[in-house]
């Protein structure tokens, strides 16, 4: 396998995490709601979360915009509609950003590979 399709195999690994994440964000705002049992198991997923929240904020350190398009995609559960129009600019800006933050992260924070 080539050192490109290693980097685009990790960062396909980190926007599951991300996508994993924010069914446990719902899980977490159940929880806080009463809605759902306070579990052992419930909280052992949560973890991930906390990681993931942990790597958004260095990542925010580094690139703010990117880290906030993440936070509004995956922590805040907004479409890339409602992303866009919340930092203002187009869907297409969105993916790209949403892309290349995920790309960053996974070669930043998963990987000994330095990101560009």
């Amino acid at each position: 396998m080539s050192e490109q399709q290693d980097k685009l195999q990790v960062a396909k690994m980190v926007k599951s995490l991300f996508i994993t994440a924010s069914e446990f964000i719902r899980l977490a705002q159940m929880i806080g709601a009463g809605e759902l049992k306070n579990t052992e198991s419930n909280r052992d997923n949560l973890k991930l979360v906390k990681t993931l929240k942990a790597y958004l904020e260095k990542l925010a350190q580094e690139r703010p915009l990117e880290a906030k398009i993440l936070e509004f995609r995956y922590i805040d559960l907004m479409s890339v509609e409602e992303t866009a129009e919340r930092v203002g600019y187009k869907k297409t800006f969105i993916y790209v950003k949403q892309r290349q933050a995920i790309e960053y992260l996974a070669l930043r924070f998963f990987t000994n590979v330095a990101p560009k």
